[in-house]
């Protein structure tokens, strides 16, 4: 495959990546953070707090109270106040917070795994063919 070709299917994956997280309502800082938290859960650490988000994903304030207002509207998150300093908030996913990032995870796996299916089967076509066209020379030798 030349590499136009390979660029408009990669281009193409992405934008259905992004068509999917747009049509759910949600963006890459939104997943990311609902990774980290879920991460953050299996390796039993602390939860990420508001500061560590604004600055892990460099963005203002107002875009991240938005950003976290959105997702614990949706029932996705839920902010719990640390134990010593009630002024520092902790960022938690719910159960149905969970249930939505797999969704989104197996939907964009199944959008990006299509994409692969497809390169993968048009290597095969492509060694299948000259496989036969190899085979064919050599039979050409051999009996002409």
């Amino acid at each position: 495959m030349n590499d136009v070709f390979d660029y408009v299917k990669i281009n193409k994956s992405t934008r259905d990546i992004f068509k999917i997280l747009d049509q759910n309502g949600i963006d890459f800082g939104e997943m990311y953070l609902l990774s980290e938290i879920l991460k953050r859960k299996s390796e039993n650490s602390e939860l990420p707090n508001i500061k560590w988000v604004q600055n892990e994903l460099c963005i203002s304030f107002t875009k991240l109270k938005s950003m976290i207002d959105g997702l614990e509207n949706r029932g996705h998150i839920k902010k719990i106040g640390a134990k010593r300093d009630h002024r520092i908030k902790f960022i938690d996913i719910t159960e149905s917070g969970k249930e939505f990032f797999f969704e989104i995870c197996l939907i964009t796996h199944n959008a990006f795994f299509n994409y692969i299916n497809y390169i993968l089967l048009s290597f095969l076509f492509i060694f299948l063919i000259n496989s036969l066209m190899i085979f064919n020379f050599y039979i050409n030798v051999l009996f002409n």
